[in-house]
């Protein structure tokens, strides 16, 4: 059986409850949920930060954070997994994202390694 934290449709209706905007003498405040600790979830926190939303709430329904991205040991080698390749640097939001920060490496005409 699914536990309530795990389901989607749940955690789907907490964001659209707690995304609301309050106003107060003209000042807005936003409460936004982020569903899910991955590479969009911290994202879409980040841009919430730049963007002066700050009463933010990540949620993650694993025991860990980073969605998809994760190293496993394989024969005593670390591997990583996941988000690893990004094709294309024109109108791509990962690069967008990874390049301010100096988390690209270009190893191939057109290919990007972050």
């Amino acid at each position: 059986m699914m536990s309530i934290m795990n389901s989607g449709l749940v955690l789907f209706t907490i964001g659209i409850c707690l995304s609301t905007v309050y106003c107060d003498s003209g000042a807005e405040r936003h409460r936004v949920v982020v569903v899910g600790a991955g590479a969009s979830g911290f994202s879409a926190a980040a841009a919430l930060l730049e963007n002066d939303v700050s009463d933010i709430v990540v949620l993650e329904a694993s025991s860990r954070i980073g969605g998809r991205i994760l190293t496993v040991e394989y024969g005593g080698v670390p591997i990583d997994l996941g988000a690893e390749y990004c094709d294309g640097m024109k109108e791509n939001v990962v690069y967008d994202y990874t390049k301010p920060h100096d988390l690209v490496a270009v190893f191939a005409p057109g290919a990007v390694l972050y």
